[in-house]
């Protein structure tokens, strides 16, 4: 059974993250807070308050966040991202006005 100071899914500091993330080239460490600023990036935990409390990242977190950005294609790639900036369409006022 695990106490509170043990976990099946750790926290990682933001140079172990970095190295998940980056796979056989870790991704940089400024790489990912400027990821965290934009709200780009993988969610994460912040220990305390204040800009200089420590950041962690859930490993189960970092994997999902990769497994949601695989792609088949460039293609797809820009589909989502069409239909992600795209605004809803809205009725037509006509079409308000027969229904």
């Amino acid at each position: 059974m695990a106490t509170p100071f043990q976990s099946d899914d750790p926290l990682l500091a933001e140079t172990s993250a970095a190295g998940v993330l980056g796979g056989d080239e870790p991704l940089s460490v400024k790489t990912l807070q400027a990821w965290r600023a934009s709200g780009k990036g993988p969610r994460f935990l912040k220990l305390g308050a204040g800009p200089r409390a420590a950041v962690r990242y859930k490993l189960s977190e970092l994997r999902r966040w990769l497994a949601e950005g695989e792609r088949q294609s460039t293609a797809e790639h820009t589909a989502r991202a069409a239909d992600a900036v795209r605004p809803a369409r809205r009725e037509s006022t006509a079409a308000r006005v027969a229904a």
